[in-house]
């Protein structure tokens, strides 16, 4: 028995960066947030003015668990603008939550970050609690994301880890697949009621912050 829990625990051990992923616990509350009502694309949509084909339609819909955590995909997405010249918007703001939580959830990527160097903020949630105080979450580049798009030698994330793969057809062109990521943010006020996310891009860098889905957990 000894030498089975000391095999158990290597294999946790090697598991590596994506363990930094908490997972709910069974007795943990979970609530999938909405984005629909701020989304301003589409996942069948072409992506950054790509060709057609360049999209996420493969992504499943509807309530899913992906990397251990339930989520809710719609088929809209929010998408930031990155340093150039963009129709895409700096920042939206207004994603209602309406509850305390311990743990958020984020079902995320960028695109055109492939010229990003690691370490990099690419995007930042600011937490609105309803006490009219902020909390803020970096959106790190090789910690928490990369770019959606993805070769055989392309490395993961640190922080999180790779929840969703997939191909579309102008990836496929170039021998490459498409990924989401999923990071979670631990709330250092998990009794103070949240009342909305604004979710924005620093435009520090070509990359292109987008989110999937929103989930928060506990208590």
């Amino acid at each position: 028995m000894r030498y089975f829990l000391l095999t158990a625990l290597g294999w946790v051990l090697a598991a590596g960066p994506a363990a930094a992923v908490p997972l709910p616990r069974d007795k943990d509350e979970t609530t999938c947030l909405d984005l629909q009502a701020k989304a301003n694309g589409k996942l069948k949509d072409s992506f950054h003015g790509g060709s057609a084909g360049n999209n996420l339609a493969e992504v499943p819909r509807g309530e899913q668990t992906l990397g251990g955590v339930k989520l809710f995909i719609g088929d809209g997405l929010i998408q930031l603008a990155g340093s150039e010249a963009s129709a895409l918007p700096a920042k939206v703001q207004g994603i209602k939550v309406g509850r305390a939580f311990a743990t958020l959830y984020m079902l995320q990527a960028c695109g055109t970050g492939y010229q990003t160097k690691d370490g990099t903020v690419v995007g930042i949630y600011t937490i609105h609690y309803q006490d009219k105080s902020t909390a803020t979450v970096n959106v790190v580049f090789g910690k928490d994301v990369r770019d959606w798009w993805y070769y055989p030698n392309s490395p993961g994330v640190t922080g999180g880890k790779v929840a969703w793969q997939g191909d579309n057809a102008m990836a496929k062109k170039s021998r490459a697949r498409v990924r989401l990521y999923l990071s979670s943010w631990r709330n250092p006020h998990p009794r103070k009621k949240v009342a909305t996310i604004d979710f924005a891009s620093t435009r520090t860098t070509r990359a292109q912050p987008f989110c999937v889905a929103l989930t928060v957990a506990g208590k």
